[in-house]
């Protein structure tokens, strides 16, 4: 998994590592708010 700081530190973050990062949190939360 990504690091945040690792994307905090840099001026300008990589777009697809930002992308990768949310999209693992979606994946992992998604199934958890289902009612």
């Amino acid at each position: 998994m990504l690091d945040a700081e690792d994307m905090v530190e840099t001026i300008r973050p990589d777009e697809k590592s930002v992308m990768t990062y949310v999209s693992a949190y979606y994946h992992a939360f998604a199934g958890v708010f289902k009612v």
